[in-house]
């Protein structure tokens, strides 16, 4: 069963789909520098 896509349909998808991969990579980072800066507000206040 072979199903023809029109080409853009198919760019769309695929600009849609590195569009959400970027925006992850971002979320991730934030989140990454998010946890390290709580951890060390965490640390700081434990050895106070």
């Amino acid at each position: 069963m072979q199903i023809s896509l029109p080409p853009q349909i198919v760019v769309k998808a695929a600009q849609f789909v590195t569009k959400a991969i970027s925006v992850f990579r971002g979320l991730r980072r934030l989140l990454a520098a998010f946890w390290l800066t709580f951890s060390l507000l965490l640390n700081a206040l434990q050895s106070a």
